[in-house]
């Protein structure tokens, strides 16, 4: 009978280590889950789109540009 006792003595032990192991990985995983997300997004960069339109309109579009059309093409990598 001993043998019985001990033996579902130690598969109660082995059971309480899997479940213990387990949680600590489930919480490792969503510390590293949590701490991953935060890094990675950045708040977006002001590009200033608009003025940039301006100065490409501005410098190349106008009545007299800054640069030639010869410049305009080697610029934005036209044949």
């Amino acid at each position: 009978m001993s043998s019985d006792s001990s033996s579902s003595s130690s598969d109660g032990v082995l059971d309480d280590m899997v479940i213990t192991i387990t949680q600590e990985a489930i919480n490792y995983l969503r510390a590293k889950a949590e701490s991953s997300t935060s890094r990675t997004r950045q708040p977006p960069l002001d590009r200033d789109q608009l003025g940039a339109h301006e100065r490409l309109v501005r410098d190349y579009f106008c009545e007299n540009p800054l640069y030639d059309d010869g410049q305009f093409k080697r610029r934005f990598l036209m044949s």
